[in-house]
């Protein structure tokens, strides 16, 4: 095997990494198939370096492992649906620890995934989770992001830390931890690329009518990207992308959501 540190030596700066969230809506059996082979197929043709999907069931994985080959998978089966985290095979990544839990006040199964990786020989922590669902439930919801940002805040500077999911996160609810997101605590991807709006909301029944709400066409941004920098990376967001925008041949978009597809570049200090 290379030596890591002189593949990091040779790679020009500054690296580019891809990342992918998506929340699949693996629990809309309409289409199935193609609607996840559509997936596949918007994943190879983007090939992020990390994937991180929401919403997946036992027969996405049978689906990904045939059509995604140049990924590892690391699900975390703790339900009939749960949340994934796809690695591409490359030299220069390096998975080193897998640590899922549940949130102990979820009564939907919702979990945390962690993934410490190194990525040119610089450990970066990579955590996706999908909070509680439903207006209902704020103040759950509340406690479940504010448990990931404390998650952030203690993690070691040296780890370049990247949180992206289906957050379900109100605007008025961020207000209530909105101390927690000061700048050197974590940025946020779709602020730092410069607000785009027409990439602002992920859940948009206004384009995507594969949801219906009785000619209401509510539009949120509850998947979000997170990142903090670490003490030898500083990254620059290149760009952000709305993937899953267009309808399969079924009629169907593949998944409620859009994904969020980010460029970064990174900077070593």
């Amino acid at each position: 095997m290379a030596n890591h540190d002189q593949v990091k030596d040779n790679m020009p700066l500054p690296w580019c990494l891809k990342v992918l969230s998506w929340n699949i809506d693996g629990l809309d059996d309409r289409c199935f198939d193609q609607r996840a082979s559509g997936i596949c197929s918007i994943i190879n043709t983007h090939y992020p370096d990390v994937v991180m999907l929401q919403e997946v069931l036992d027969e996405h994985l049978v689906i990904f492992e045939q059509f995604c080959q140049k990924y590892s998978f690391f699900p975390y089966k703790n339900s009939n649906y749960f949340n994934m985290i796809m690695l591409k095979k490359d030299i220069n990544i390096v998975m080193i620890k897998f640590n899922p839990e549940l949130f102990k006040n979820s009564k939907m199964d919702r979990s945390l995934l962690k993934c410490e990786i190194l990525f040119y020989s610089h450990p970066f922590l990579i955590m996706t989770t999908h909070l509680e669902s439903l207006s209902d439930n704020s103040v759950v919801r509340i406690e479940q992001m504010s448990s990931c940002l404390e998650t952030i805040l203690k993690t070691s500077l040296s780890n370049f830390v990247i949180f992206a999911g289906d957050l379900n996160i109100r605007e008025h609810e961020l207000k209530s931890i909105n101390c927690m997101f000061a700048k050197d605590t974590c940025n946020d991807a779709w602020e730092s690329a410069g607000k785009d709006s027409s990439k602002r909301f992920t859940w948009d029944v206004l384009l995507n009518d594969n949801k219906s709400f009785q000619g209401k066409y509510p539009r949120a941004r509850y998947d979000r990207m997170y990142y903090r920098d670490s003490n030898k990376i500083q990254a620059i967001v290149s760009a952000f992308e709305l993937v899953g925008t267009h309808r399969d041949k079924c009629g169907l978009f593949p998944s409620d959501h859009f994904g969020i597809l980010v460029s970064f570049l990174l900077n070593v200090l």
